[in-house]
């Protein structure tokens, strides 16, 4: 799992080692790593300076855990979204990469939930289905003017929300 924002790239090694790598002076420096539960799918960089990664399998299964970064390397600040956990399998961005929105919420695609497009607010714990209704959507994004972006799996069709 990768995620790039700016000039930092954080990446989730085969040795489950979670590390943030940015370019400083002409150089990438990489910060970490930090040993993390096996499950990991999915990472996003927040604009706050924050990861979040999101585990399929393993001990953090169906939970979205939020690392703050430090000089020293990321270090684990907590899950959050705890009041979905009974719904999060149905929920789970099951190899979708979580990407962060303009104001901060965390934005996936699923297909368990008609094909949707999920968002999550980190400080409130709210989550709220922002699209509904595609066939097989399978990765969001934002373009310049923070139009939310939904690609999804014809070769033909790509939808501006």
């Amino acid at each position: 799992a990768i995620a790039v924002r700016g000039d930092r790239l954080a990446a989730v090694t085969d040795q489950n080692q979670l590390v943030v790598y940015q370019l400083r002076d002409g150089e990438v420096k990489p910060s970490g790593p930090l040993k993390i539960p096996i499950g990991a799918g999915s990472v996003a960089l927040g604009p706050d300076g924050s990861l979040v990664v999101a585990f399929s399998y393993g001990p953090d299964r169906h939970q979205l855990i939020k690392y703050q970064l430090t000089p020293e390397g990321p270090w684990k600040a907590f899950s959050f979204a705890p009041s979905y956990l009974k719904l999060w399998p149905a929920l789970f961005p099951a190899n979708a990469a979580l990407v962060t929105g303009p104001a901060g919420g965390i934005w996936f695609p699923t297909r368990y939930v008609h094909g949707a497009v999920i968002r999550l607010d980190p400080k409130t714990d709210q989550m709220a289905v922002k699209v509904k209704g595609l066939p097989l959507p399978t990765a969001v994004n934002f373009n310049h003017k923070k139009q939310l972006m939904v690609a999804e799996d014809t070769p033909d069709r790509k939808s501006v929300v």
